[in-house]
């Protein structure tokens, strides 16, 4: 329980942190008119990253980064020796803000995959637990229905003699209020296991 909470918390911070990016990089990009284009172009670049890293993986979006920041590097040394322009600082904000988006992306999608992996456990403990008792193991009353109809059919089919065995426990209800949840379940396995050395291996045992 604890260890979903966590990837729960990872989730909704990555969400919170990519969010929290993409306004920074639209900022960014809207307070520098002079290259506006340009900026919309790498930011378009650094989306497209994510994209890439979402529905792929993190290995494919870090070779995609390498790529880039090699671009980048290249386009930025032309400039200063074709151009003679200086770099300036905002020249380094791309080659940080695109790994980084990368990267919150990576770790919101590998949230996403740790919910949805113990998602379909749940599932399938739910689809095991429909038909059995999730403390003592014992076969239900839904798995008792469905086994009693095929019983049934095979004793008239084969004529072949059907006993159902009750077994009810005095004051119940008054023992349960005075012992633990744990306590009843031991008491029930402790029932159970008797029974199961006093019956045939074909015999059935429910909790109803």
């Amino acid at each position: 329980m604890k260890r979903n909470q966590n990837v729960l918390l990872m989730s909704d911070g990555a969400f919170v942190l990519l969010f929290i990016l993409c306004c920074v990089c639209v900022m960014f990009t809207a307070g520098d008119p002079d290259r506006y284009m340009q900026n919309m172009i790498f930011m378009n670049v650094a989306f497209f990253a994510a994209i890439l890293t979402y529905f792929t993986s993190v290995t494919t979006g870090l070779i995609f980064n390498l790529l880039f920041i090699f671009g980048y590097g290249t386009y930025v040394l032309y400039e200063i020796i074709a151009e003679g322009a200086a770099v300036a600082g905002q020249s380094y904000f791309w080659l940080i803000m695109t790994p980084a988006i990368t990267a919150v992306t990576w770790l919101l999608t590998y949230s996403n995959q740790q919910l949805q992996a113990e998602n379909e456990r749940l599932r399938k403990k739910s689809a095991t637990l429909a038909t059995l008792d999730e403390l003592t193991r014992l076969k239900n009353s839904l798995s008792f229905q469905t086994d009693a109809e095929v019983f049934m059919a095979l004793s008239k089919r084969y004529q072949i003699p059907l006993t159902l065995l009750v077994i009810t426990v005095k004051y119940w209800n008054e023992i349960s209020r005075f012992v633990s949840e744990d306590e009843l379940t031991g008491m029930i396995t402790d029932v159970s296991k008797i029974n199961e050395s006093n019956i045939r291996t074909n015999d059935s045992l429910y909790l109803l």
